[in-house]
């Protein structure tokens, strides 16, 4: 069970609030994010061994401005996750 203030990092919509809202500089398209280029996931851990995805476990981590992510999720789903441009 979640406490007050703490959100579910699968849950999308919950995901972008709490990017519009603490970090308008990604939304801007000023800052890059990093993904997983297996399963596109934004959950990238920093190890010992390097970066790794927090959902799949891939080390192939790749960098993108969040416009180029958002076309890139739209390429492999089908949809656009952020929908910023």
């Amino acid at each position: 069970m979640r406490k007050k203030g703490e959100i579910d990092f699968w849950d999308k919509e919950a995901v972008k609030q709490l990017i519009a809202e603490t970090c308008p500089s990604l939304v801007e398209g000023t800052d890059p994010v990093y993904y997983c280029r297996h399963c596109m996931s934004l959950g990238i851990w920093g190890t010992e061994i390097g970066d790794t995805c927090g959902k799949c476990g891939s080390t192939d981590i790749d960098k993108a401005t969040m416009e180029e992510y958002d076309a890139l999720y739209e390429q492999k789903f089908g949809k656009k996750l952020f929908n910023i441009s």
